[in-house]
């Protein structure tokens, strides 16, 4: 038992100081970075799992149908895609995947192919903070973070795949009951430099930057 109980306090302590780590002592400057990203996407981990089963139980469904506008995954094109959320209340999943196509001639003649696609799944925060809005501006915000994978084809014609994690902000407007029109804006950076306490990896190929979409969700339940 003694040692069992050693053993529970060492890993109790080792999750205090992740979690949070030791206020700065009074005689010693401190860095100013003090929130490590690591700890921040160790908590999001956990706050996803165990949201999971209360969103997924919800009665309430959407899909959104939208168009994405990235300049570093696709430069000159849009990418098409489809999203579908459970939830109800103030968290909700969301799974969704887009796509942009281009037109190639080979010696075989003209094909349409997939160019760029992405994929990921977010853990969604709308608080119903701004209901008081009514119907002046009859609008509902929320926010989001995620894990999940991009690709693309490189000048060279081979295809490249990263995995990463992504944020972002966006509002629905509500045309209906069951139907709104979303807009929403993600940046992406990859997983290892997120997890990079000391600033040290950077990955040149990835396309980092800001993703626009705008879309029309139709909900299915609730």
């Amino acid at each position: 038992m003694t040692g069992r109980r050693k053993w529970h306090a060492a890993i109790t302590y080792d999750v205090l100081r992740l979690v949070a780590p030791p206020l700065p002592s009074r005689g010693r400057p401190q860095p100013e970075d003090t929130v490590r990203l690591p700890s921040l996407l160790i908590g999001t981990g956990v706050t996803l799992m165990l949201a999971a089963p209360s969103a997924a139980a919800q009665s309430r469904m959407s899909t959104e149908l939208f168009v994405a506008r990235n300049g570093a995954l696709a430069p000159g094109s849009s990418m098409y895609g489809l999203g579908l959320t459970f939830g109800g209340g103030p968290l909700a999943l969301r799974a969704s995947g887009a796509a942009a196509f281009e037109a190639r001639t080979t010696d075989r003649g003209e094909s349409i192919d997939i160019d760029a696609w992405t994929g990921e799944i977010d853990l969604v925060l709308q608080p119903d903070l701004f209901g008081g809005l009514g119907d002046i501006l009859p609008v509902a915000p929320y926010v989001f973070g995620g894990l999940g994978q991009v690709s693309q084809v490189d000048f060279d014609g081979f295809r490249q795949r990263w995995t990463g994690v992504s944020y972002g902000a966006g509002a629905r407007l509500p045309l209906s009951r069951s139907i709104g029109a979303t807009a929403e804006g993600r940046f992406r950076l990859p997983i290892a430099e997120a997890l990079d306490e000391n600033n040290s990896s950077f990955e040149s190929s990835f396309p980092r930057g800001w993703e626009y979409r705008f879309g029309l969700s139709i909900g299915l339940g609730g």
